[in-house]
């Protein structure tokens, strides 16, 4: 573990020249061997005579060493640059000081909150991102300022308000399109209707004259076949008129028998042969 000083040297040459031998950094209450003169750290130096008393350069023994009075009021006065990167050059040392107070880069603890912060940013945490001053948010969970939360969630609501406009802006669109779509198909199936439509009606107005030939051609077999029904008929009843006339004129020319009384009326038996409409006349 080195026991000397790391720092950011402003001038790395002389400090170079002023480094222990045993951990290469710029000696700490540096001390001189008598036997060579060499700079080392008193702290070096007390590790090396604890495991050998001979000089760790020149290997002389015993050996023995002087503190570096002069030499170590020129370290002191070396200058480097602040290790916390706020840009500062200073005294070795002043480095405590100016750790402890000067430097706006030194980490500090807010008074109110207990956090630990860069003081050039105290400021502005105590002003804006201090936990003392805010309270989270209720619906959002975000940190508001103490105070402000109306207004906070004024503009909470606005901001949600205006997204689901946007949102409903795009599903109205999308809605759109999908009528557009809807209507598009819809026209396309009217075409197709309309084309075998046409066809269909074709197809049936072929059928209907189909059906009226087919019934013109049957009505007039059916209409031949029942006028001959009707003249075959309308012979028939001729020929039994005729012959019941010929009945009628024998019966008028033959000799009536008075003994069996005025009461004797011709009778008209009904036979297998006879006639509904024209009965066959029998005498007795």
């Amino acid at each position: 573990m080195a026991q000397g000083y790391a720092e950011q040297w402003v001038n790395p040459e002389r400090a170079g020249q002023l480094e222990c031998l045993i951990c290469h950094c710029v000696a700490r209450d540096a001390v001189a061997t008598q036997c060579c003169g060499q700079f080392l750290c008193l702290g070096c130096w007390e590790q090396c005579q604890g495991r050998s008393t001979t000089c760790p350069h020149c290997r002389q023994a015993p050996a023995s060493a002087d503190p570096a009075n002069r030499d170590r009021r020129e370290i002191q006065n070396l200058e480097i640059r602040c290790p916390n990167g706020c840009g500062a050059t200073i005294a070795l040392l002043a480095k405590e000081r100016h750790m402890e107070s000067g430097c706006t880069h030194r980490r500090v603890r807010c008074t109110d909150c207990g956090d630990d912060v860069v003081q050039k940013d105290l400021k502005n945490h105590r002003e804006l991102h201090c936990a003392v001053l805010f309270e989270p948010c209720q619906v959002c969970g975000e940190k508001v300022r103490v105070g402000s939360m109306q207004a906070h969630m004024e503009a909470r609501m606005t901001a949600e308000f205006q997204g689901t406009v946007a949102t409903l802006a795009q599903e109205v669109s999308e809605q759109k399109a999908h009528v557009a779509q809807l209507t598009q198909e819809l026209q396309g199936l009217k075409r197709e209707f309309a084309t075998s439509g046409s066809k269909d009606a074709a197809e049936l107005k072929q059928e209907l004259r189909d059906l009226k030939r087919d019934f013109r051609t049957s009505g007039s077999k059916d209409a031949a076949e029942l006028k001959q029904e009707l003249q075959l008929l309308k012979q028939g009843q001729a020929k039994l008129q005729a012959h019941l006339d010929s009945i009628t004129g024998n019966y008028s020319a033959s000799t009536v028998d008075t003994s069996r009384g005025d009461s004797f009326r011709p009778r008209y038996v009904r036979t297998a042969t006879n006639c509904d409409l024209f009965p066959r006349v029998h005498l007795f």
